[in-house]
């Protein structure tokens, strides 16, 4: 790869159980910069509201960590970490921190029995403290009958996305492994798209793709027939329906290694 310099931005959500999305971006941004260190490298980690929302959010600068005495989801006394703003009026508290599944044994773990109290002991301390504005992410929990939000397309039998699926497991075997397959399925078709307006061709067959140009065939998509809805671009160049998620309640089966759980609730239906 070579031209001018770049800005390359790297916003990866936490590798479970190995790395934070912290770590994650500046392991990538370290390894890009071995091979193009004249480009500029921004760092953006993100975060589901599970393990790792702490982290990403400290890392945006103005907080501070705070420590309190809390309870793991069986009752066993440990310490927990949660973020206090600057001014001392917010708080961010990761239910995962003291209610999460890391914080037991696989021979431990009880969905059933297991509590969030824990997380109550947080959000006390946190107004015990004079926070007055919560930030709780509600990802990683320990315990059965929790509801969490994430990417689902309805597979109905002859719609574009279960056809997808069927070429899908022709070819790989399996289901995609990526929760935003669609979504970025239909993301990287809309790019391919504005890519083929944009470009212009010289007569030496040198292919240019000037950035606002780009941008322009981006914002200008409308009725692209995707995965996830007919999708049309806005001003600010968000394409997305807000249809493509879905509401899904953990069980004991969940808990146990069962996964996906099935959705519980859609927009619009």
């Amino acid at each position: 790869m070579s031209g001018s310099p770049l800005t390359v931005l790297f916003a990866p959500d936490s590798f479970k159980g190995s790395l934070t999305s912290v770590e994650v971006g500046r392991s990538l941004a370290d390894g890009w910069r071995r091979g193009r260190p004249a480009d500029r490298t921004v760092l953006a980690p993100l975060a589901d509201g599970g393990e790792g929302t702490l982290e990403a959010i400290a890392a945006a600068g103005g907080w501070e960590w705070r420590e309190t005495l809390a309870s793991n989801p069986i009752g066993r006394p440990i310490r927990a970490r949660w973020l206090r703003s600057a001014d001392g009026r917010r708080a961010v508290i990761e239910l995962a921190e003291a209610s999460g599944l890391s914080r037991l044994t696989p021979g431990e773990r009880d969905p059933v029995g297991a509590s969030t109290r824990g997380t109550g002991d947080l959000i006390r301390a946190a107004l015990d403290t004079g926070c007055r504005e919560l930030l709780i992410g509600i990802g990683g929990s320990a315990a059965a009958g929790m509801y969490l939000s994430g990417p689902y397309v309805d597979p109905a039998p002859g719609s574009a996305y279960a056809q997808f699926l069927d070429k899908w497991k022709t070819k790989f075997g399996g289901v995609p492994p990526s929760g935003f397959h669609a979504h970025a399925y239909d993301a990287t078709n809309i790019l391919l798209a504005a890519i083929e307006k944009a470009a212009v061709k010289d007569a030496d067959g040198t292919v240019h793709i000037g950035r606002q140009a780009l941008r322009d065939a981006m914002y200008a998509t409308k009725d692209f027939n995707g995965l996830t809805g007919k999708l049309t671009c806005d001003a600010n160049g968000d394409c997305a329906t807000g249809e493509a998620l879905g509401v899904f309640k953990l069980s004991e089966a969940e808990v146990n290694g069962a996964w996906p759980p099935p959705v519980f609730w859609q927009p619009g239906k």
